[in-house]
């Protein structure tokens, strides 16, 4: 029982991984048998969990001690068999909100509220060069960022013409085709 958010099928189709708000964020995983495993998770929140392509691991944001740092906002990576620990997979200058994993699972697409009330959206590879790609920044709130299943397309919603609308560009270059 609780509040569920963010829930994310697994590629297979048989887990669920979803953030539970009770007194706490926590991540958990439904199996199509019935099992429920909680999912190990640093910091005071885990919540918007993206799938890997193998589906033996999930990405998560984990928000850490805010009073401490404002921008504790990181995202983990964890194997789904019950006691794996996390790897830290980013930490950005900014908090982290939001995630896609490429299906893939070459490509991590981000978007970092920054000062102003920016919502920037980036992306890096998640092997190899690590550069960080910058998909859209500046003075409009982009957020709900989502990829497209072959990965050539990226979309987020963003107000830099007064109003929200729904942006498409093409991934990873950024150009937005309108």
């Amino acid at each position: 029982r609780g509040r569920f958010d963010y829930p994310a099928l697994s590629p297979d189709g048989r887990s669920l991984a979803v953030s539970q708000r009770d007194r706490a964020i926590d991540l958990w995983i439904r199996r199509a048998d019935g099992s429920r495993q909680k999912v190990s998770a640093p910091g005071l929140a885990a919540w918007r969990p993206a799938w890997m392509a193998d589906g033996r691991s999930l990405t998560f944001v984990s928000i850490g001690d805010m009073e401490k740092d404002v921008n504790d906002v990181t995202v983990y990576r964890v194997g789904v068999e019950a006691g794996a620990s996390p790897t830290l997979l980013l930490r950005h200058t900014w908090g982290v909100y939001e995630t896609e994993v490429s299906a893939d699972s070459q490509w991590l697409v981000y978007r970092s509220d920054e000062p102003g009330g920016s919502g920037n959206v980036y992306a890096r590879r998640l092997n190899g060069d690590t550069t960080t790609l910058t998909l859209a920044a500046g003075p409009a709130a982009e957020m709900q960022v989502a990829l497209s299943p072959n990965h050539k397309w990226v979309s987020y919603t963003g107000d830099e013409h007064g109003a929200r609308e729904v942006i498409i560009a093409s991934f990873p270059d950024g150009k937005v085709k309108r």
